[in-house]
């Protein structure tokens, strides 16, 4: 068994185009609390926020080899989501 915690972004992104489930394991425990806490930040809700999270680790993991694997790629993610979310949600009141 791999120990993916000593692999970088690049090298388990390399891992994940080739659907290692144990390379997508590291990548979500490295990055689930970031993300969560900037969706959070910005809706100030705690259940969009994890959903939001949730969508962006899907995304990863079914489009795996079309998508950049960063740190700041995935910040990037979760803010656009959020404001998107934020943007529907004001027009539809």
């Amino acid at each position: 068994m791999l120990c993916y915690a000593h692999f970088s972004d690049l090298e388990l992104a390399d891992l994940l185009k080739g659907k290692d489930e144990g390379a997508f394991t590291d990548i979500y425990n490295r990055y689930w609390a970031v993300l969560y806490c900037h969706a959070r930040r910005l809706l100030l809700d705690d259940e969009e926020a994890e959903d939001l999270t949730q969508e962006v680790f899907l995304t990863l993991l079914n489009r795996s080899g079309d998508l950049e694997l960063s740190s700041r790629c995935l910040v990037t993610c979760i803010r656009f989501r959020a404001i998107r979310f934020l943007i529907i949600s004001i027009t539809i009141r």
